[in-house]
């Protein structure tokens, strides 16, 4: 069994993704599919397969991870953020646990500051010099899950992929973990480190525009409502139409939020 992997990435420097790519190699990978949705300067880094999206559409992580997920072939699919590194020895414990009935992530996210990058020494001696995602443990229950997602392709094309109503950042990851939930599927934290490169802008800081950071900060407290209003209806099965390239599905959550809330 093998697991193709879907790593998206939008105006991204390329050492950053290329360490990504670096890390998931091993002999249960498939293939590795670097989504470019929209990058200001062209991705180009090595021994993966670039999906260059030329589209001035809004950062949509959803959408950009649907349409690698349409050509992924093997039977299991992993996620991965641009600007995680994994732990060589997470492959060992995938390989006792693929399942077509589980959905696979890790919360042991560690962040790793720019000051102290230096990818010359090994993922021990970065681990050790790397800050956890969380230092309340407490507040983390349903987070930094979004890190790497690994479920079966049969499963990801029975929901209809990453719900695209969530653009720019956030809520797409939990929707997808509690999907996974009220479908059944068995949940297993591998417990494994993935490092985190950190970035010096966060979330809408990556924005130029003013006018538009306050509406991505605005519809990403609106998520928050649209995760309780999907729970609450038990929707659990998405648009019928989902990874297309030139048709993003949005379908005008905001009212029926409003209208069942």
């Amino acid at each position: 069994m093998k697991i193709d992997f879907v790593i998206s990435v939008r105006n991204r420097n390329n050492e950053r993704i290329q360490r990504c790519v670096d890390s998931l190699k091993s002999d249960i990978t498939g293939e590795i599919y670097v989504v470019d949705y929209g990058s200001n300067v062209p991705v180009k880094v090595n021994n993966c397969k670039i999906l260059r999206i030329n589209t001035n559409n809004i950062w949509n992580k959803s959408h950009a991870l649907n349409i690698g997920i349409r050509e992924c072939r093997n039977d299991f699919i992993g996620t991965v953020d641009c600007d995680m590194v994994l732990k060589p020895t997470i492959f060992n414990k995938l390989k006792n646990i693929l399942n077509e009935d589980c959905f696979i992530y890790t919360k042991n996210v560690r962040r790793v500051i720019p000051e102290v990058f230096d990818w010359n020494l090994t993922f021990e001696q970065i681990e050790k010099i790397s800050a956890p995602w969380f230092i309340d443990k407490k507040n983390n229950d349903n987070l930094a899950i979004g890190g790497i997602q690994i479920f079966s392709k049969k499963w990801i094309y029975k929901v209809r992929g990453y719900d695209e109503n969530f653009v720019y950042w956030g809520g797409m990851d939990n929707d997808l973990y509690y999907r996974a939930i009220r479908t059944g599927l068995v949940l297993i934290d591998i417990n494994e480190t993935i490092l985190h490169q950190e970035h010096l802008n966060k979330k809408e800081e990556n924005l130029v525009s003013l006018e538009e950071r306050e509406i991505a900060y605005n519809k990403r407290q609106i998520y928050r409502m649209y995760l309780d209003y999907k729970e609450k209806n038990n929707i659990n099965i998405g648009s019928e139409i989902w990874g297309e390239i030139d048709n993003p599905q949005q379908n005008g959550f905001k009212a029926k939020v409003l209208k069942n809330g």
